[in-house]
């Protein structure tokens, strides 16, 4: 058996990870033709957006049965060429990384076709060993997380001393990074993953997180997807309106603080443990049933 697995450059480390999932169960993947099914990833994101519709494209030349990974599925339906595209696609399936985003009409209208498979644990990396449990996120910045809302939240910690602030990645502008805020440079996981998603300035419903999938952390959060409930995870879900302007972020300052002096290595073996049910492989195997293999 023979995958093909393919998507834009944006997602190169995905596609290589999953890939790896397959090797690990038996099945090989981009060898050379022919193929026996294929995986075409579209990612969504604006910067994707060309490699997406040429992706698209190809797959329906395909002689071999095709499934849609669709790694942002709010975000797509902003292009007007994508979705127009995958509408041509009357009875191809689709994989989505979350369920929330059913609610949307595009996609309530074909949930007959739609498998929710959550998205894969890529990395078991255990938080970063520094004296004090850090808040923050390595992760990309300006797309769609706001650093404002970052410093709004660490500006509700009561005592501040007790943690490390860091954040690290592409987009940030250091000028607007203030103490006691750490920038890195390198890699790192936070005890406490801060991945609060925005859509056009409003709360969205369709980033599954590949952030939040890299190491062992407490998510926090928006929204991301229903991971919550898919992957049963511990998460710290800030509470605010649709339209972020409401947002209680003095609640959610309290929860970390709370978790952190009271069962920090307890929350965080117990998301160790479920993403173990979440593996790369577990991902595979759930794509494989999709074609009976």
């Amino acid at each position: 058996m023979n995958l093909k697995i393919w998507g834009a450059t944006t997602l190169a480390r995905f596609t290589n990870s999953i890939s790896e999932g397959f090797h690990r169960i038996g099945i090989s993947s981009n060898e050379a033709p022919p193929f026996t099914a294929g995986i075409a990833q579209i990612h969504g994101a604006p910067q994707s957006a060309s490699e997406d519709l040429d992706i698209l494209n190809e797959s329906f030349d395909s002689i071999f049965p095709v499934v849609y990974l669709i790694h942002r599925p709010d975000e797509i339906l902003e292009n007007q060429n994508l979705m127009s595209t995958l509408s041509k696609l009357n009875s191809s399936r689709f994989i989505l990384l979350g369920d929330l985003v059913l609610q949307m009409p595009f996609w309530s209208s074909r949930q007959d076709r739609c498998i929710i498979i959550p998205h894969p644990f890529t990395d078991f990396t255990r938080p970063s060993s520094y004296h004090k449990p850090i808040v923050g996120s390595f992760t990309s910045w300006g797309e769609m997380r706001k650093l404002e809302h970052y410093l709004q939240l660490i500006s509700e910690f009561k005592d501040k001393e007790k943690f490390e602030f860091r954040i690290g990645g592409p987009g940030l502008d250091k000028a607007k990074i203030p103490a006691p805020v750490h920038v890195s440079t390198d890699f790192f996981v936070p005890h406490f993953n801060v991945q609060l998603y925005h859509l056009k300035g409003k709360k969205r419903l369709g980033e599954s997180s590949g952030s939040l999938h890299c190491g062992i952390s407490i998510p926090i959060i928006f929204e991301a997807n229903g991971t919550e409930k898919l992957e049963q995870l511990l998460v710290i879900k800030v509470d605010a309106d649709e339209s972020l302007t409401d947002i209680n972020f003095k609640a959610a300052a309290e929860e970390i603080e709370k978790i952190a002096a009271t069962n920090l290595e307890q929350s965080l073996e117990y998301n160790f443990k479920q993403a173990q049910n979440n593996s790369v492989e577990s991902f595979a195997r759930s794509v494989l049933q999709l074609w009976k293999l």
